[in-house]
C-alpha cells in the first residue's frame, strides 16, 4: 500500500508504453487523485548505434494547485528515474 503502482494503458513494443497510476501511497507530496487523472507516455526512439532517446510526456495538466503539486513532484522524480535508467544501461554487465 505504500508504493506507487501503474497500469499499462497502451504498448507498442520497443517504441511506446503509456501508463496510468492506479495506487498511490496513503500520504504523498502531491495530490494523488489529480495524479491518477493523468497518463504518462514513455517514448523510445533509436538515436544511433546502441543509443535510444527516452522521452516522457504527460498531457492533460490543468491550471490548479493540485496539478502544480503533481508537476513539481514528478519533474524531480522523473529526472531521477531517467538518470537511473541511463546508469543501468551505460554500466557494463
Amino acid at each position: 500500500p505504500g508504493t506507487i503502482r501503474n497500469r499499462i494503458e497502451a504498448l507498442v513494443p520497443l517504441r511506446l508504453v503509456v501508463i496510468r497510476n492506479v495506487q498511490a501511497p496513503p500520504v504523498t507530496a502531491f495530490d494523488a487523485p489529480t495524479f491518477q487523472s493523468l497518463q504518462t507516455a514513455v517514448h523510445f526512439q533509436p538515436a544511433g548505434e546502441r543509443l535510444t532517446r527516452v522521452t516522457l510526456q504527460t498531457p492533460g495538466f490543468g491550471e490548479s494547485a493540485a496539478f502544480e503539486s503533481v508537476w513539481r513532484h514528478f519533474l524531480m522524480g522523473n529526472r531521477w528515474t531517467l538518470a537511473k535508467l541511463r546508469e543501468r544501461f551505460e554500466s557494463p554487465r
